[in-house]
């Protein structure tokens, strides 16, 4: 997965760079004496919703099971201080240390009409980052940028259960050591001093095992996709710069296209309840890097509002996949997806956009079964609704850099089979977009 996470960040960093030079012959207003808000300490608060899929691998008895992954997800909440420096030219490098209270978890559920149960759950119940950043400035008042740092995370793992005639529990606690990886974020002036921000974070995990009773163990490797949305206080005076910013559009009305591209994670959740026995597993976790294209037309409204429609297309690699050493696997995942979109946003300044959108897609999948020798994939589609946000902000006259966080949330794949069991895949996106204002 990290050589596929290389790729992305290549990909990314052409995206930029297109966007940096596909107009370097638009002209460009000088503005000088602009100063900037941005530099020197702050501190802020952030939530976050976040997905993980931890790759398992429980071993007893000499035999081994792989699962690719325990899907989870929830909120978290936390406080971060940081130092910026800013650079005549426009560009920025920090530093910043801050940590988060969570309740991302997985959890698995069966019970039945004579009393017997069992519950298992992963969790993630707080963790703490530190990390470097570097960005440049849109505008005065708006900061791209990109992270890097080290996380840490509490996890703990328990289960319970009860078969009738005894019962058991046990748990356990380790900590995860990883790096974090900001692939894009946007920080923009709301008023004064105050900032808002968001940022689209990576973490990968190192395996840590679980050790229970019976001799039974649970190797688990996380990796968090985390969406974050900040209240940032700086505490700086405004410094001037000399960089030569790119004039505002006159208007965002227009047509528009872009290229995409992102990372996604996913948690399907079954749910099988037949009157007498309930079971619950929360969820078959998945993850994999998208690209994509879209076109659309935006309407500005007044000075303050945007509203438009889109079309998207894109590819992803996102998968599940369960295997049995020696004795074959089975892996589902999405290849591919159309949506259709309507955003609204509201401008913040003349050349940035802080917007939400909702629409409605489907998505292609497949199945693969293996006995370690033959395979075999069916396809099949599912339709989707889809919602989430972001922020866009102007690079040049006529290219802007958009930065967004997408939840879809698909119907039952079951729903043909008319059996009492749900199968319904919530997945989330973060993603670095450059747009052609026509």
């Amino acid at each position: 997965m990290r050589f596929y996470h290389a790729g992305f960040a290549i990909a990314v960093a052409a995206a930029v760079q297109v966007a940096g030079s596909a107009h370097a012959a638009d002209e460009v207003a000088m503005q000088p004496g602009a100063e900037t808000p941005f530099g020197g300490f702050y501190v802020g608060a952030e939530v976050a919703h976040s997905l993980a899929n931890n790759k398992l691998e429980v071993g007893q008895g000499g035999d081994t099971l792989t699962f690719d992954g325990w899907g989870g997800n929830g909120f978290s909440g936390g406080v971060f201080a940081g130092y910026d420096h800013v650079f005549n030219n426009g560009y920025l490098i920090g530093g910043q240390i801050g940590g988060s209270i969570s309740d991302i978890g997985s959890h698995g559920n069966f019970s039945s009409g004579g009393g017997e149960y069992f519950r298992g759950e992963l969790k993630t119940d707080w963790f703490a980052q530190a990390s470097v950043r570097a960005g440049y400035l849109t505008n005065p008042e708006t900061l791209l940028f990109g992270s890097l740092g080290v996380t840490v995370a509490h996890g703990v793992g328990s289960y319970d259960y009860f078969d009738g005639t005894d019962g058991d529990s046990d748990s356990d606690q380790e900590f995860f050591y990883g790096v974090a990886l900001g692939t894009v974020g946007i920080e923009t002036v709301l008023s004064g001093n105050v900032r808002g921000r968001f940022e689209y974070v990576a973490s990968y995990l190192n395996q840590q095992n679980f050790t229970f009773d019976e001799g039974v163990s649970l190797g688990v490797t996380p990796i968090i996709g985390s969406a974050k949305v900040s209240l940032v206080y700086g505490f700086g005076g405004s410094q001037p710069v000399d960089r030569v910013f790119a004039n505002a559009p006159e208007t965002w009305s227009g047509f528009f296209g872009g290229v995409r591209a992102g990372h996604e994670m996913g948690t399907t959740k079954l749910t099988v309840d037949d009157g007498s026995n309930h079971y619950e597993f929360d969820g078959f976790g998945s993850n994999g890097l998208m690209a994509g294209a879209f076109l659309g037309y935006n309407h500005q409204i007044g000075s303050r509002f945007v509203v438009g429609v889109e079309g998207h297309v894109s590819a992803t690699t996102i998968n599940n996949r369960l295997a049995l050493e020696g004795e074959g696997s089975i892996e589902t995942g999405t290849g591919s997806s159309l949506s259709g979109r309507i955003r609204a946003g509201v401008l913040v300044n003349p050349a940035t956009l802080l917007y939400a959108y909702g629409g409605y897609g489907r998505n292609w999948m497949y199945t693969e079964i293996s006995d370690g020798f033959n395979s075999q994939r069916e396809h099949f589609h599912v339709d989707a609704v889809e919602f989430g946000g972001g922020a866009e902000t102007f690079v040049t006259e006529r290219v802007s850099v958009r930065g967004e966080y997408g939840i879809v949330l698909t119907e039952n794949l079951l729903d043909d089979l008319g059996a009492p069991a749900s199968l319904k895949k919530t997945g989330a996106t973060g993603s670095i977009s450059a747009v052609l204002h026509f």
